[in-house]
């Protein structure tokens, strides 16, 4: 019975022991997830909420990716460094738009820098330095006004200065006649054909024809004065004649000097009777600047252009304060209106009396009269006398001119017989062009270079600048993000 009863003793004393083990065990398991749930809900983050609230956790790298940085940590230096590769890029210049420079500041989070160091390499300055290059409008008059010959047959032997008509428009620059049509007696080149000749103020002849044409001008011609010729023999004479049924000219009241205040006019003439003459007007619908280059007459057929004989227009004294030449085009737009089937007739363009581009006119005719031709942007390395261009290896230091016109190639006098337009060339120009691609600095003139209305420094060697920060930048991350910030510098 004592045995029994102890060991029951015992038994209830275990399984007390164990129940209160269980219990024990119970509630600190319930006290763990009490715990849990309030470290929880303590850490809750509320947006609404302004408590300072930090994750203990590493900042990680966002390995160009965007990520959220968090943590207790000092202040972080970041550094955003990057390279603006883009060709005829423009910062600021004057006169020309502003570029804006976006910086990738994880914009989705709204990051902002208040200020940021910059350094520029290769400042280069590329334009074009012609002057008003596209011509600006000038008024043209006209007159509707009749002249015309005897029509079928025309008068019999007349010479060619034999006067027959008088276009005069007193205060006039320069005057043009418009013709519907002129028909004359054309035969074979041993045989001399009926012509009718147009003479300036100072009777130099500036334009013959024969044979047909109808609805077009003669050349402009400086002065206020036409006077109208033909000349015939007695045979075939059943032509009809000419008939002139406008004029046209500019005067001081045309705004002429919105061109030639920027253009001048230079050349040699072809012996005693040739002529030589430029203004500007319209053709092809298009605002231009002409250029005439004419013969000596020597007969009805023939006429002689002198070496060294020449028309042009020419800007002078163009300054380019820039540092060493990277590269230059020319490029320029022309139209031939009267040309000498030959390429001894030269189109050129010339900087400092130095040819760099020339074509023929047999050439340009050939790709098509009456139609506005394009040279494209003629690179430095095609020019011609390419080693005796620029004087110095800087530019700042000299004075560039540029002509354009028409001229005799060769060393040798040439009269040429029994070719259309035979008498002179006229050739209209648009859009001359030089551009110029120069080392540069950020505070010369026409660059002021500037970010955020801040002047940028320019450093010691050619192309180069920069602009320091006063104060170190901020990135500011939203409050519902971090509290706190982080340093640029």
């Amino acid at each position: 019975m004592f045995k029994n009863t102890k060991n029951s003793k015992l038994g209830k004393k275990i399984n007390y022991m164990l129940i209160i083990t269980s219990m024990l065990s119970l509630v600190l398991l319930v006290n763990s997830n009490l715990l849990y749930n309030f470290r929880v809900k303590s850490y809750d983050y509320d947006e609404k909420d302004n408590e300072e609230i930090f994750f203990n956790r590493d900042l990680k790298c966002s390995n160009g990716n965007s990520i959220l940085f968090q943590g207790i940590e000092s202040p972080l230096n970041i550094n955003d460094t990057g390279n603006l590769f883009e060709l005829n890029q423009e910062i600021t210049v004057s006169n020309q738009e502003e570029l804006n420079l976006s910086f990738y500041l994880d914009e989705g989070n709204n990051w902002k820098v208040n200020e940021i160091e910059i350094s520029i390499n290769n400042l280069q300055d590329t334009r074009n330095w012609i002057n008003n290059s596209g011509f600006q409008p000038v008024q043209i008059f006209r007159k509707n006004q009749t002249f015309e010959s005897h029509h079928y047959p025309y008068a019999n032997s007349r010479s060619r200065l034999d006067l027959d008509n008088t276009i005069q428009e007193n205060g006039a620059i320069y005057i043009r006649a418009h013709f519907s049509n002129i028909s004359f007696d054309e035969r074979s080149p041993t045989v001399n054909s009926d012509h009718i000749y147009l003479y300036n103020k100072s009777v130099y002849e500036y334009f013959e024809a024969t044979g047909y044409r109808e609805d077009f001008f003669s050349p402009w011609i400086s002065g206020d004065i036409i006077y109208v010729c033909y000349e015939t023999d007695n045979q075939n004479n059943n032509e009809y004649g000419y008939f002139i049924d406008y004029y046209e000219f500019v005067n001081d009241s045309s705004n002429l000097n919105l061109n030639t205040n920027d253009w001048k006019f230079n050349h040699v003439q072809s012996g005693l009777y040739g002529a030589n003459t430029y203004g500007c007007g319209e053709i092809g619908n298009t605002t231009a600047m002409f250029v005439g280059y004419h013969g000596d007459w020597e007969d009805e057929e023939s006429y002689t252009y002198y070496a060294d004989s020449f028309s042009e227009i020419y800007q002078e004294n163009i300054s380019i304060p820039r540092g060493k030449i990277v590269d230059a085009y020319l490029s320029f737009n022309y139209i031939v209106e009267f040309g000498l089937n030959t390429n001894d007739i030269l189109m050129y363009l010339a900087i400092n009396d130095k040819v760099v581009y020339s074509k023929g006119m047999l050439d340009i005719i050939e790709s098509g009269k009456y139609i506005w031709q394009k040279t494209g942007n003629v690179p430095l390395y095609l020019w011609n006398n390419l080693s005796r261009i620029f004087e110095t290896k800087y530019i700042q230091d000299q004075l560039i001119n540029v002509s354009i016109g028409i001229k005799k190639a060769g060393i040798a006098d040439v009269t040429y017989s029994n070719y259309d337009d035979v008498f002179g060339n006229v050739i209209w120009f648009d859009n001359v062009s030089l551009g110029i691609t120069t080392i540069a600095n950020a505070s010369q003139d026409g660059i002021n270079l500037t970010f955020n209305k801040k002047s940028l420094t320019k450093m010691n060697e050619w192309g180069k600048a920069s602009l320091n920060g006063e104060n170190k930048c901020q990135l500011l991350i939203p409050l519902t993000l971090f509290k706190g910030e982080f340093l640029i510098s």
